[in-house]
């Protein structure tokens, strides 16, 4: 699922991505989205009092997440192989989506900024487009 229907090709090469001195990854976190939707349409209002409830739904959120592309040094700083092995659910490194900072804040509190904020997010980001200047090619 994605609204970015003219988003750049990932998979083209990238030479200030490929070899930054840092380590690099791109995610697609719609399959989160969709999960948050699901819950929504299920009657979850209070997302804190449903995790408290249900904590097993702060690691199926986690889980709902795919790495697209990495750098280099993201593959040396997880000790895998290529992308596709830190998609592997056997994969025994640590994961990406947990270990940017999300392991060490509150993952419900989060859950619920997430919530709260995906269908605001997604709304700032279509006005957003929709609001930029375009030029008539037509009188040029």
């Amino acid at each position: 699922m994605s609204d970015f229907t003219d988003a750049p090709d990932i998979a083209a090469p990238d030479p200030l991505f490929d070899l930054a001195p840092v380590a690099l990854a791109v995610e697609d976190f719609s399959a989160r989205y969709l999960l948050l939707q699901s819950w929504r349409a299920a009657g979850v209002s209070d997302i804190e009092a449903y995790l408290t409830q249900r904590p097993e739904g702060i690691n199926e959120y986690f889980s709902r997440s795919k790495v697209l592309k990495v750098n280099q040094r993201m593959l040396d700083l997880y000790g895998a192989k290529d992308v596709q092995a830190m998609n592997n659910p056997f994969y025994q490194g640590p994961r990406l989506s947990l270990a940017v900072g999300s392991a060490v804040c509150e993952k419900a509190g989060e859950l619920y900024r997430a919530f709260r904020g995906a269908d605001d997010a997604m709304r700032a980001s279509k006005r957003a487009h929709y609001a930029a200047p375009t030029t008539d090619r037509r009188n040029a």
